[in-house]
């Protein structure tokens, strides 16, 4: 089984561009995730739920839930917002109090505004950065109002999964257990169990054994860095734990995959 997914960081609190290419592995993170298409068309999944944006259409992805986007045609262009809720005022905190039920909205029921706004923040670059929260609250706040939404559960903990998985990626390279995960984060390792089985698609064992693989693949690259090296920086403490691993999610050898990149 193969997880290409991780958690992205963003450092700018409100980022906004206008882009031709909307293809991107499956990611979360801490932030809003706004889309508007302006031609061609995009293919967002978020959550599981995929859907074929045309013009005029707009996608909103809510904090830490995963979404990707597939490779699109030629001629396709995009605005893409990238919003730091605690920057939106009471806009923001609609985040933490209500889920919505699909991220997607047809182009007749995305308001005017959204668009208007998210011109106004893709081309205007001295824009002040309190302009900049408001014209972010307009496109986000416009795109709720348009949304079926549903209360969240008093249960849900909607950065519960981005504080698992930033656990997992910091202590990778060490001997990680629910356990010790559980007492870390201050959860009960039942929940975390029903985490992954809610939102991963698998258990935690097969989550870091995908993670580590992915990572060894990434320094397999290098050359100049031993195999004994990447075991340990992927946190293997065996060469043949290693190598059974990799090879049950790549079909190839660490060796065998080293040379096929650097032939």
């Amino acid at each position: 089984m193969s997880v290409d997914f991780f958690v992205q960081r963003h450092d700018a609190a409100l980022k906004t561009v206008r882009t031709r290419s909307l293809a991107f592995i499956p990611h979360l993170h801490s932030q809003i995730e706004l889309i508007y298409v302006i031609s061609g068309s995009g293919e967002m999944t978020v959550e599981g739920q995929t859907h074929t944006l045309m013009p005029g259409e707009a996608a909103l992805c809510w904090p830490n839930r995963v979404h990707s986007y597939a490779a699109m045609p030629c001629g396709s262009l995009y605005y893409m917002g990238i919003f730091d809720p605690a920057q939106l005022g009471r806009v923001g905190e609609e985040f933490s109090r209500v889920d919505c039920l699909s991220p997607f909205l047809s182009a007749d029921r995305v308001h005017a505004d959204v668009k208007m706004a998210m011109e106004r923040l893709t081309d205007d670059g001295d824009m002040s950065p309190p302009l900049k929260r408001a014209y972010a609250t307009i496109a986000a706040g416009r795109m709720i109002e348009s949304m079926d939404t549903a209360p969240r559960r008093a249960s849900d903990d909607p950065d519960a999964l981005h504080k698992v998985l930033a656990y997992i990626d910091e202590n990778l390279t060490g001997d990680i257990s629910l356990d010790g995960m559980a007492h870390a984060l201050y959860m009960n390792k039942y929940y975390i169990s029903k985490l992954f089985s809610r939102h991963m698609d698998c258990n935690l064992h097969a989550y870091m054994n995908a993670l580590r693989v992915n990572r060894a693949q990434g320094l397999l690259d290098d050359a100049a860095i031993g195999l004994e090296e990447i075991m340990t920086r992927c946190g293997y403490t065996s060469e043949r734990t290693f190598y059974r691993a990799f090879k049950e999610h790549t079909g190839l050898t660490p060796k065998q995959y080293r040379e096929g990149r650097t032939e």
